[in-house]
């Protein structure tokens, strides 16, 4: 028997480690993204397509610990504060070959 909470509390700036399996990532999520979790799960067959739906949902429900997600997110679309990759790379000078 395990001491543990079935859901780990969130605190602000912390992500807690979320099981990789379809009971760890379902309380991770809200009922909404639960329900279409749950629904892609049931159509996924075993081997890839299963192994893909988990991932996607892993790193999302790992993304809804985020502390102002949404409002991050916002600014990412409207790309204030955003630096293009052809600058970073750019910056960076052309990479070594060897």
């Amino acid at each position: 028997m395990s001491a543990m909470p079935a859901e780990p509390p969130r605190h602000h700036g912390r992500v807690h480690r979320i099981p990789r399996t379809i009971d760890g990532i379902g309380a991770h999520l809200t009922r909404e993204k639960r329900a279409a979790f749950i629904a892609e799960v049931r159509g996924a067959e075993q081997g890839r397509e299963l192994d893909n739906v988990l991932s996607g949902w892993y790193a999302e429900a790992m993304l809804d610990q985020l502390p102002d997600r949404e409002r991050r997110r916002a600014r990412a679309l409207d790309r204030r504060g955003a630096v293009a990759l052809d600058d970073i790379v750019a910056r960076r000078g052309p990479r070594p070959r060897g």
